[in-house]
């Protein structure tokens, strides 16, 4: 039982702990309990609701509903959502000719419809250098090198060079005579546009001290029979004039070299350089300097004749 005053009056009313008094919930009553638990439950929905979309947007998941991301006006989004005209993703949301529901069209390397492929022309030839070899159906054939036109199924082989000119899958070994390999790797078996050399002129010692009939050789070398140390054991000895080629194969790689330039003033030279095939680069080099290439040779400039622009060339492989 409560008693209330009011107004100078008391009242006495029946309370079984459930109920309120005077318009107010009391505390431990079970409307009161209804109540902070309604309040419980409200808050814990809304904090399951941040909670599952914490977890989404830490997925990555963009499969949800809300405002159409689409900034190149196509219909279809930067994501997922059911407010874009369509429902596929863009893969480009910046092309509007680029979408899942473009057309494709072929040999321009976009991919219009977002297949993730890039369509290729019936005729489509991708070739880098120009000689109409190269990967598509338009080629005439595969290039084993794309960056030399040089090299093609249908260029001419040159003997000895290292270079695999016709890919054909290796070099083709020169003959000289009686069918032993012309070491020299060109037509004339001397690489600098000159004639063969008997072999009797080159097993004389006094005739030739470099054994290379270049007749500017002895004297670029002193006219002395002593070995340098970069020349000891070489692939390569020789005296090449601007113009000439010479080439070294050793454990299954190839460089093939030729002297550009002579420095008119200082002891250095340019030198063209190709190893195993590749396209040729250019290397400024002077007079007693080793440059070793990628592919693990040393190629040794010992001496440099400026008036008569030639060089001495060593080339090693370790």
């Amino acid at each position: 039982m409560d008693t209330l005053t009011s107004n100078g009056r008391t009242t006495a009313r029946k309370n079984d702990g459930n109920g309120a008094v005077g318009g107010r919930l009391r505390l431990g009553s079970a409307d009161a309990s209804r109540g902070v638990c309604g309040r419980r439950a409200a808050l814990g929905a809304v904090l399951a609701l941040a909670l599952i979309v914490t977890q989404s947007c830490a997925a990555g998941d963009d499969s949800v509903a809300g405002d159409c991301v689409d900034h190149d006006g196509d219909g279809y989004g930067a994501r997922i959502s059911d407010a874009c005209t369509f429902l596929q993703r863009d893969c480009n949301d910046n092309d509007p000719d680029v979408n899942p529901g473009a057309a494709e069209v072929c040999g321009n390397a976009v991919d219009e419809n977002c297949d993730g492929e890039v369509a290729r022309c019936p005729d489509e030839c991708l070739d880098v250098d120009g000689d109409m070899y190269g990967d598509g159906p338009g080629c005439l054939g595969t290039d084993c090198n794309d960056g030399d036109p040089s090299i093609n199924p249908d260029a001419t082989e040159i003997c000895g060079d290292g270079i695999d000119q016709d890919c054909s899958g290796g070099d083709l070994a020169c003959e000289d005579g009686g069918g032993e390999a012309d070491a020299d790797a060109d037509a004339d078996a001397d690489a600098d546009a000159d004639a063969d050399v008997p072999a009797e002129a080159e097993a004389e010692a006094g005739a030739d001290a470099d054994a290379d009939a270049d007749a500017d050789a002895d004297a670029d070398d002193g006219g002395t029979d002593v070995v340098p140390a970069a020349c000891v054991g070489a692939l390569v000895d020789r005296v090449l004039s601007v113009g000439g080629m010479d080439a070294a194969v050793s454990s299954g790689h190839s460089l093939s070299f030729s002297l550009t330039d002579v420095d008119t003033v200082m002891p250095q030279v340019l030198l063209t350089l190709s190893e195993d095939g590749g396209a040729g680069y250019i290397v400024v080099q002077a007079e007693g300097e080793t440059a070793r290439t990628g592919n693990g040779f040393d190629l040794t400039v010992i001496t440099v004749n400026v008036g008569a622009r030639t060089a001495r060339i060593c080339v090693t492989h370790p």
